[in-house]
């Protein structure tokens, strides 16, 4: 049930909020916070990795053509993956296999970015019905499995998209929405008063209603520029490098304009100091001596930054990262949960009986890990469909 009262922002007139009077009491709201939405975002997410690492490690290519016919391979993911393949693990998927889980990938995909935008339009509309402060960032941060779960899918399949021009654009679009509501929503984290549980601001209220926090924002009162305003920061940079970087692999997945403006162009002015400063460093006599420090800080820089660029640009690097996003969200939403068991001084005085009811396993808090059975269910469809049969024989008969 959704508890709805009209909004009290009468605090923000306030210098402080100890022993602050009227707060009303935190409600249950499980179809935001409910322990089947949480649970059902999170497997989601960490399966889509999870399907994501083992594409990685058993089927993705770290050699790419590019233009001219050229081949590029990046070492970061070569070096590694010829250790993965030639020493822990020497199997290969079928064709068949590689078509089940891209339709399964594609299925959780769409029904994230569905669900995704449903419990972000769900949490603004209830914006004006007094939605609190505590299910607002359960909202945040549930919603930030479903915008990581399809980068996740995006990342794995680019090639997909490549040949899919029409739902790349659509992809393209609802990657622009879905970014845009959770940097908004993100916004209100960063107040002093938000989620208060060391009093710096004067209280611990998880009730106070989010829209008042909207309004505050343009007030001074909003941060005193603590951990709070830095957590949201580091927040939002974590969702829009990921999302722009997304947005420039699924129209450049070869990497080739980055390639060109931030590996090539550099390291040719570089290797042209280095090489200057070798032919300078060769000279005889004491001639020499002044430039053998600047050439080795030349090519220390040069392989530096060869080496980040490399490292940059490796799918390994966009694993991990998307793994540490959602490790953060997962540390975030489970960290909100815990916080109901305190009074307004930060004090634990147990568990919130009336909130645990988000814990009770009701047909919606069900239905989330139902929907879990999709992808898998498209998994074994995709694998024995005809078309991955045929697709399996084409790849395993020899040419003529």
């Amino acid at each position: 049930m959704v508890y709805c009262h009209r909004p009290n922002c009468y605090w923000l007139s306030l210098d402080n909020l100890t022993d602050l009077q009227g707060v009303p009491p935190l409600h249950p709201n499980p179809e935001i916070s409910g322990i089947g939405v949480i649970l059902g975002f999170s497997i989601t997410a960490y399966l889509t990795l999870a399907l994501l690492i083992l594409h990685y490690l058993t089927v993705y290519d770290p050699c790419r053509k590019v233009a001219k016919g050229q081949f590029y391979v990046n070492e970061i993911d070569r070096g590694l993956l010829a250790f993965v393949r030639g020493r822990v693990t020497a199997w290969t998927p079928t064709r068949r296999f590689e078509y089940a889980m891209e339709k399964s990938v594609l299925i959780l995909s769409d029904t994230q970015v569905v669900t995704g935008l449903a419990i972000l339009t769900a949490g603004y509309s209830q914006l004006e019905c007094g939605i609190t402060a505590y299910h607002w960032q359960i909202m945040v941060f549930v919603s930030w499995f479903s915008s990581f779960t399809f980068l996740a899918a995006m990342t794995f399949l680019e090639d997909y998209f490549q040949t899919n021009n029409k739902l790349r654009i659509i992809r393209l679009f609802f990657m622009f929405i879905l970014s845009s509501l959770l940097v908004v929503a993100l916004l209100l984290t960063g107040s002093q008063n938000w989620l208060d549980l060391l009093n710096e601001g004067g209280g611990f209220y998880p009730s106070l209603s989010a829209l008042c926090y909207y309004q505050q924002i343009t007030m001074e009162s909003f941060t005193d520029g603590g951990p709070r305003l830095w957590s949201m920061v580091f927040s939002i940079l974590v969702v829009g490098l990921s999302y722009i970087h997304g947005g420039i692999r699924l129209f450049d997945p070869k990497a080739e304009f980055t390639r060109r403006y931030f590996r090539k162009m550099p390291g040719t002015y570089l290797k042209r100091i280095v090489n200057f400063l070798d032919h300078k460093s060769k000279q005889r006599g004491i001639r020499a001596a002044p430039w053998i420090l600047p050439l080795l800080l030349a090519y220390s820089t040069f392989v530096i930054a060869r080496s980040s660029y490399d490292i940059a640009e490796s799918m390994l690097l966009e694993i991990i990262w998307l793994a540490f996003a959602i490790a953060w969200g997962t540390i975030k939403i489970w960290d909100t949960r815990k916080i109901t068991g305190y009074n307004a001084k930060g004090n634990y005085t147990g568990a919130n009986v009336e909130v645990l009811d988000e814990n009770s396993w009701s047909f919606g808090q069900t239905l989330p890990l139902v929907l879990l059975l999709l992808p898998l269910l498209s998994m074994a469809q995709a694998y024995l469909d005809n078309d991955a049969k045929v697709q399996d024989r084409l790849k395993t008969t020899p040419e003529l």
